[in-house]
């Protein structure tokens, strides 16, 4: 009995699952369960799809029959897609739900979640950019509010180096902190965030004895 591929395989013969995976950020997977998702879908990756039919000649009688190869990798197909489907945020199951293959899911999401990825790694550097220092915010809210920022930006591997975040937390305060700044930025040595924090939150208690010195 001879064996070959039929030239008729199905639409989507030949196709292959994507082996770069998708950054699902913001809590959208478990990371165990993504780990998971990739390394299956990284070996899907290097498996075309098999031909849905392959003929076999018998008695010199060429015949079609179903490609064992082919439900082998259907049903590794599914099992993947229901695992993938499995650890994505329930807002992304109504772009993919109508997809067919594993690897037609994975691509979509990559693809989404690359562009949410960069659209909000934009939007956390522009809020850095932003933060401010109000009288009626307190000096640890400020701290508080920079420090989240920079927090969710080094979560999508966008690391602040300790100078710049000076830097940012100098520009938000108010006018009153000017002497300060002044202070800060004519230092010889560097500052980091932590010393700089508690310089911030005792010049704080200091502006506001001095107010209410002026005020009585």
């Amino acid at each position: 009995m001879a064996l070959k591929a039929t030239s008729n395989p199905s639409p989507a013969a030949g196709a292959a699952a994507s082996t770069d995976a998708p950054t699902l950020s913001g809590g959208s997977v478990s990371s165990e369960a993504q780990l998971s998702a990739t390394d299956a879908v990284n070996r899907q990756g290097s498996i075309p799809m098999p031909f849905e039919q392959i003929e076999v000649t018998v008695d010199d009688a060429a015949q079609r029959v179903a490609n064992p190869r082919f439900t082998e990798w259907k049903r590794a197909d599914r099992h993947l897609r229901s695992a993938i489907n499995a650890t994505i945020h329930p807002s992304l199951l109504p772009h993919v739900v109508n997809l067919k293959h594993a690897f037609e899911v994975w691509n979509v999401l990559e693809k989404r979640m690359n562009s949410a990825s960069r659209s909000h790694i934009m939007q956390l550097r522009n809020d850095l950019q932003r933060v401010k220092k109000d009288s009626a915010k307190p000096m640890k809210n400020y701290l508080d509010e920079v420090k989240q920022i920079t927090d969710k930006l080094a979560e999508t591997s966008n690391t602040i180096s300790d100078e710049e975040i000076v830097l940012v937390i100098l520009k938000g305060l108010p006018r009153e902190y000017m002497s300060f700044k002044t202070t800060i930025r004519a230092r010889e040595a560097s500052i980091i965030v932590e010393e700089l924090s508690n310089l911030l939150l005792s010049e704080e208690i200091n502006i506001s004895m001095e107010e209410l010195e002026l005020s009585s």
